[in-house]
């Protein structure tokens, strides 16, 4: 049996650049420690898993300890859940649509809620908008936030943002906001677990900036990069470069939080990256802080020599190679000036880099994702563990991985590959999570190649399906030495059904081990259906929702199989997998009947009114919400009002997963002072339910102008 790893969740930025579809790219990289004597880095990697993921752009992409993959999306579904786990249509768990729509950022806390960030367009207010959602493990929002035009009635335009998560489920949001001198600044914003904006401030020069990416360590701080073309950026006196190159420099700032509503930010460090270029291309796209070491990396895009101490000599490759290099820059902010560099290097070949997204292992090794268009890239770099070390065509994703501490610095590239096909192959985010003698690392971007992108058997999604672009998920997995784990769960044989109501029926069954029946499994997957289950139909049969993580081998198990209809026989089956993952063969099959349907009653719990008002039109806004005689918000209920006073028209609309439904009466122009709309709710509707009026806290609501 194999020893378990406690795994680490990363969360990164995406960065992808005018594409019609998005990918998730995984892969596993071994850390560059020893394990029976043999490097993770010594060997090439092999493509464990490869698919196809549809259409639309990814932005961010977040891992859990289980080995599940969230990724944002730009087109609708916006956040997918999926496992690379080779079963098919199964690998999917969910897709959800959010109301944004690019430039976002996903980030997930301790207990498993997914939270995403994004830009949408607001007709009303002719400006984007930066968005904040909080999702539960099943897809279902529970929380979401307008926070694009925040400050005194200043119109505000907000672009690029990114999001993350301290270990108390607090939010950090960043992205930029017009000023009263029409530049932008960059926006920081702080939501507790509930949403409530706890700390909110701008940092900035007199010209342009941007910030695109936000890391928080654990003492608090909080870490932002981006571009800015202002000259008087509010650089500090222990920055490594305080003077501006121009016409765009890198930017990192560090800021110690402050209660409430900053007019400005408390920057402990803060120092401009670049050399002069006249393009003016140069860019931070991703940040991320290590606590063990007090370090923080970046990198992005530079287009210049930037000017590095005379007997600098802390980076792989010092000199700026062509039109865009990529880059790693490792700061300790608790130095001073040109002792707060503690590495830096160019990522770079004779034509165009970006390195797109980073993230930190247990070791403090860096994951850099990017993007080249470059035969040439790192020329003169040992290709003998690279996965692929010819340059394909067009546009292919790179990864590199780096320790920065290393001595001497030119063995700092422990490994890199090209990864991608003969058209264009587009990087996107990176994340982490430590395995047994590897780690596995989660690239994510998107292809338009039809013919030559690697899939692999049983994945989710074999085939190009025909769209501009496509999304993929691929895993690439270095090992040490050690032999791989091939050895999986021991199949259930006890599985039963057991109590039941019109909707439901408990399951129950003895846990299998890790190898066998020796140590603790990683996860189940529990099916059902109306008819037998088989190895032949198992891919078709429905997956349960909230399956519990195993316990150790031989521990009796109990589950509530949910969602189901009254008076319907089910036949239900599991399947058991370890880490790697290897899959025990189909349990034993079991089956068992609901119950009859009793009529569920709901009632309307709540009206919430106000009022909208743009220039002289002025409407009332309604929100009704449904709940059933528990408390228990009801989804999918069909609410019928009319509106009576002020206007005299019919709405009608479906709750959401939080029992509510929103109104909106008729515009009226230049309405007089004391103008009174009422709403009123005449009928709620959903299959299988009883509206029960006379339990209404409130049938009808009005607000007055």
């Amino acid at each position: 049996m194999k020893k378990k790893e406690v795994f680490i969740m990363r969360k990164v930025k995406f960065s992808i650049i005018s594409a019609l579809g998005y990918l998730v790219l995984v892969a596993t990289f071994g850390i560059g420690i020893l394990f029976g004597g043999s490097s993770l880095f010594d060997q090439k990697p092999e493509l464990t898993y490869s698919t196809f993921l549809g259409g639309g752009e990814a932005r961010d992409c977040a891992v859990d300890n289980d080995g599940f993959a969230y990724v944002l999306g730009f087109h609708a579904p916006n956040v997918s859940k999926l496992y690379p786990g080779g079963n098919g249509d199964a690998d999917l768990v969910w897709s959800t649509e959010l109301s944004g729509w690019r430039n976002g950022g996903v980030a997930l806390d301790a207990d498993g809620y997914i939270y995403a960030s994004g830009i949408f367009y607001s007709a009303e207010e002719d400006s984007n908008k930066i968005f904040v959602s909080k999702l539960d493990n099943a897809g279902n929002e529970l929380y979401y936030k307008d926070i694009g035009l925040y400050g005194d009635g200043v119109h505000q335009d907000t672009q690029d943002t990114d999001i993350t998560v301290d270990g108390s489920g607090n939010i950090y949001v960043v992205g930029r906001r017009r000023n009263a001198s029409d530049n932008n600044d960059v926006l920081i914003v702080k939501l507790s677990p509930s949403f409530d904006i706890l700390y909110t401030t701008l940092i900035g020069g007199s010209d342009h900036e941007r910030g695109t990416s936000i890391a928080v360590d654990d003492s608090g701080y909080i870490y932002v990069t981006g571009l800015t073309n202002s000259d008087d950026f509010p650089t500090t006196s222990n920055g490594f470069q305080q003077s501006f190159k121009g016409p765009t420099d890198v930017f990192v700032a560090k800021l110690e939080q402050l209660d409430g509503l900053s007019p400005s930010a408390n920057v402990v460090y803060a120092t401009y990256i670049g050399g002069y270029e006249a393009r003016g291309d140069e860019k931070g796209l991703d940040i991320a802080c290590d606590d063990a070491s007090g370090h923080v990396y970046l990198t992005g895009r530079i287009s210049s020599q930037i000017d590095l101490p005379v007997s600098f000599n802390k980076g792989y490759d010092i000199t700026h190679n062509g039109y865009n290099d990529g880059f790693l820059a490792v700061l300790d902010t608790l130095q001073t000036q040109a002792g707060s560099l503690v590495y830096f290097t160019y990522l770079g070949g004779s034509r165009a880099e970006w390195g797109t997204s980073i993230a930190l292992d247990s070791s403090g090794y860096a994951y850099v994702f990017g993007i080249t268009e470059s035969s040439d890239f790192l020329a003169t770099a040992d290709t003998s563990n690279a996965f692929d070390a010819t340059f394909n065509g067009q546009f292919d994703g790179f990864l590199v991985v780096i320790d920065p501490s290393i001595q001497p610095i030119e063995n700092s590239l422990l490994s890199w590959t090209y990864f991608g096909s003969k058209k264009s192959d587009k990087a996107g985010g990176v994340a982490l999570r430590d395995g047994t003698n590897n780690i596995n690392v989660y690239l994510a971007g998107y292809t338009d190649s039809r013919t030559d992108f690697p899939t692999t058997s049983g994945a989710y999604d074999e085939g190009f399906d025909g769209r501009h672009t496509n999304a993929f998920v691929s895993v690439l997995t270095f090992t040490s030495g050690a032999p791989p784990d091939t050895t999986p769960p021991a199949g259930v044989i006890d599985l039963l059904t057991g109590d039941s109501t019109a909707y439901s029926i408990d399951l129950t069954w003895t846990a299998p081990g890790d190898d066998g029946d020796t140590g603790t499994a990683s996860q189940y997957d529990i099916r059902y259906s109306t008819a037998a289950i088989t190895e032949s139909n198992w891919g078709s049969a429905n997956q349960c929702t909230g399956e519990p993580s195993p316990s150790s081998a031989g521990t009796l198990e109990s589950f509530t199989a949910t969602g189901l209809s009254p008076s319907t026989t089910y036949w239900f089956a599991l399947k058991t997998a370890d880490e790697v993952p290897n899959w025990s063969g189909i349990s034993n099959i079991t089956s068992g009947t609901t119950g009859v349907s009793t009529p569920q009653t709901m009632h309307v719990a709540d009206i919430d009114m106000s009022l909208k008002k743009k220039g002289a039109r002025v409407n009332a806004i309604a929100t009704v919400t449904i709940v059933d005689d528990s408390g228990t918000p009801v989804s999918g209920a069909t609410v019928y009002c009319f509106w009576s006073g002020a206007t005299s028209d019919n709405n009608s609309g479906v709750t959401d997963s939080n029992g509510q439904v929103t109104f909106k009466s008729d515009t009226l122009k230049n309405p007089p002072s004391g103008t009174t709309f009422i709403v009123t709710v005449d009928n709620v509707v959903k299959a299988g339910w009883t509206y029960n009026p006379s339990a209404n806290v409130e049938t009808s609501d009005s607000i007055t102008y």
